[in-house]
């Protein structure tokens, strides 16, 4: 049984991102310390949309997490596995056969447009079989040597990026394979995002019920899929696993209290929420009203002398849309950016850590722009854009800094601000409590994980759901 030997476990690691997505590097880390810190010679695999990532940034071979390419969720990086596996002959110049097929598609799709969505359908279908049975075969013979599967944490109960043959549908694919290989699954800290289409819902609660344990990082993201899985409700409720992690140089115990008055300095870490051309529910106007008063903001608190710092906690998208919000400020601001403000030299979550370590507070809407900031008892005024923000700022007991991307105004984030810095000095002690809280919680969690990987066959009877005590 070569692959299972308890000396040597097997662990694969699956996890939704693709590289820029910073609070999913900080997930993967944090899983793959805790785990080796318990089993020194684990051998660790990821099972993500970029195999590349997985050597460069985590040390650790990468399998892929799809086969057929959708809008928002495909693989990503140089060893992409997908050319040529949906039969895309994009490449090719058109000869007289193909250019003919191009006049009779554009005929078909402005005079019949079902019956085009519906030959589109039928295509994506039969050009997508023989790579996603290829597919199967590659995961089912890794698993196969694999003593666990770990879902590693994250919104990855959700379809908004790829819709229900996206995730959803590569959840069911990955625990279902597991099972036919003997390989328990363990769904580590999950929380729900968005499941729109009843398709999403049956994908997700039957990798639900494949799992032999299962965790939820909030207890909104359970009651929600208790809907879907009446099981689920007694499963432990265990934060965020980027809050297992331990940044060099930080002692939680220590915190900094925040400061007051016009010396302070504020990290603001924007988002490319409802940005047409990188989120899949693009709103041009949500997303310029949230430029046009970030950039409000950003002027009066140059105004007011605080010095700014900005941070960012997904490459790329975000950082252009930094780009928009300072193109929009005036003369005096722009003025008064070179001395007042710097732009931080983000790769990877560690650099965000150390960027925001030594501010006040920061001004974020990510989640893991809050978690982040929270692991070094950072105060955060979060602009929330989803429910999961204020979720996090709940279990915190941090409603107070919490307000809502379509409808905030600048004044609202000075105020909150100011209430911050003069009325509550202790909150960073508050955040190092919980902050240590969630480490204890993850220290039990990951001592029950590690129990799974001691097996010496492929038995098909998986143990029933257990979750860690609740601290």
């Amino acid at each position: 049984m070569q692959g299972r030997a308890s000396s040597e476990p097997r662990v694969a690691l699956l996890d939704h991102y693709s590289g820029s997505n910073l609070g999913d590097a900080a997930i993967i880390d944090a899983t793959i310390t805790q785990i080796r810190a318990r089993l020194p010679r684990v051998r660790l695999s990821g099972v993500s949309l970029n195999n590349e990532n997985m050597q460069v940034r985590h040390g650790i071979p990468g399998i892929a997490l799809c086969a057929t390419p959708l809008p928002y969720y495909k693989m990503s990086g140089r060893s992409s596995p997908q050319d040529g596996v949906t039969g895309s002959r994009s490449n090719e110049a058109p000869g007289p056969v193909r250019a003919a097929m191009l006049v009779v598609k554009d005929v078909v799709k402005r005079s019949a447009p079902r019956l085009w969505r519906a030959c589109r359908s039928v295509h994506f279908v039969m050009t997508s079989i023989p790579g996603e049975i290829r597919h199967v075969a590659q995961a089912y013979a890794h698993l196969r040597s694999c003593d666990l599967l770990v879902i590693a944490g994250g919104g990855q109960l959700d379809d908004e990026w790829g819709g229900a043959w996206g995730h959803p549908y590569a959840l069911l694919k990955w625990t279902a394979v597991s099972r036919l290989a003997g390989t328990p699954v363990a769904v580590l800290s999950v929380g729900v995002c968005k499941l729109s289409s009843f398709v999403s819902r049956l994908f997700i609660s039957a990798a639900l019920r494949l799992a032999c344990y299962r965790s939820f990082r909030d207890a909104h993201s359970r009651d929600l899929a208790r809907d879907l899985v009446e099981a689920v409700r007694d499963d432990a409720i265990v934060p965020d696993l980027a809050l297992a992690l331990r940044p060099s140089g930080v002692d939680p115990s220590t915190p900094r209290v925040p400061g007051a008055g016009r010396s302070m300095t504020i990290a603001v870490s924007p988002i490319a929420f409802a940005r047409a051309d990188a989120w899949p529910s693009g709103d041009p106007s949500v997303h310029e009203r949230y430029v046009r008063v970030m950039a409000s903001l950003v002027s009066q608190l140059l105004e007011r002398g605080a010095r700014l710092r900005f941070v960012y906690s997904s490459l790329g998208t975000d950082q252009m849309t930094l780009t928009e919000i300072l193109g929009q400020l005036d003369d005096v601001a722009r003025g008064r950016l070179e001395g007042q403000s710097t732009v931080a030299a983000i790769a990877g979550w560690q650099d965000f850590v150390a960027a925001v370590s030594g501010v006040d507070c920061v001004i974020a809407s990510r989640l893991h722009s809050a978690i982040l900031s929270y692991l070094v008892t950072r105060p955060v005024i979060a602009v929330s854009f989803d429910p999961k923000v204020n979720w996090l700022l709940e279990d915190f007991d941090c409603q107070e800094a919490l307000l809502d991307i379509h409808d905030f105004t600048a004044g609202a984030v000075l105020s909150t601000l100011d209430q911050l810095a003069a009325a509550q000095p202790g909150v960073s002690r508050r955040l190092a409590e919980a902050v240590s809280r969630a480490y204890a919680m993850h220290a039990l969690q990951f001592d029950r994980l590690v129990a799974l990987t001691n097996r010496s066959n492929r038995a098909r009877a998986l143990p029933a759901v257990s979750a860690p005590a609740k601290g």
